[in-house]
């Protein structure tokens, strides 16, 4: 069953990202007044989006009043040592016990958490989900903001070594080189000559000698 209008109630609504770097510049120095163009400026925000969301949310948390002017709350709040009893009283001053009893931690229980300012507010998911996440960093009240864990990088992909094909000694390479080109390079003619040779019976045994030599001479010796 969804809320009157009399029963709906809002609670702090605020960016922890916006909290804690309102919260660097009040360190360096705290403003006389704290109003929409200030925070404008320090948030990089506009005007209305200042007042519309942050200017409610700082007056219900009592570190400004209704001048705008910052109350001795805020002073406590930049200090690092009051920052968690600073969060303790915002609140109790912000929050109904209901609430702080039934979910004593935001962080670990964020379903009931949301369900519970759902119901109270009648507010979107969106709201609620911003709700959540501030009261749960008022609960912690850690006086930094937390670093989300960095990611491990994933161990980079060992590169795939190409084996080389393996190659030959350089002298059986060359020699199968020279094999090829010996047996792909043209032979010379061969040349068969058949002689036929009539010796006279009258020719001396001189005559038949010289005629074998100048065989030799003219056909089997080579110029």
């Amino acid at each position: 069953m969804s809320p009157s209008a009399e029963e709906k109630r809002t609670f702090p609504l605020m960016p922890t990202s916006k909290w804690f770097q309102l919260r660097d510049a009040f360190k360096r120095t705290i403003p006389g007044v704290v109003s929409e163009s200030y925070l404008a400026s320090v948030l990089k925000m506009k005007p209305l989006s200042a007042r519309t969301n942050v200017l409610p949310t700082l007056r219900k948390l009592k570190l400004v009043d209704t001048q705008g002017k910052p109350t001795p709350l805020a002073t406590k709040w930049r200090d690092d040592q009051e920052y968690r009893a600073v969060c303790d009283a915002m609140i109790k001053a912000c929050y109904p016990q209901e609430l702080i009893g039934a979910v004593p931690s935001a962080r670990d229980n964020k379903d009931a958490a949301a369900r519970w300012f759902a119901g109270k507010t009648g507010a979107g998911k969106i709201a609620v989900g911003k709700m959540v996440s501030f009261y749960a960093m008022l609960q912690e009240g850690l006086p930094a903001k937390q670093k989300k864990p960095s990611v491990q990088e994933k161990p980079a992909k060992s590169a795939r070594v190409r084996e080389s094909p393996q190659r030959r000694p350089a002298s059986t390479s060359n020699q199968d080189d020279s094999r090829r080109v010996a047996e792909q390079a043209p032979r010379e003619p061969s040349v068969h000559i058949n002689l036929q040779i009539h010796i006279s019976p009258d020719a001396s045994s001189d005559q038949i000698k010289d005629i074998f030599q100048n065989i030799a001479k003219y056909i089997y010796t080579k110029p």
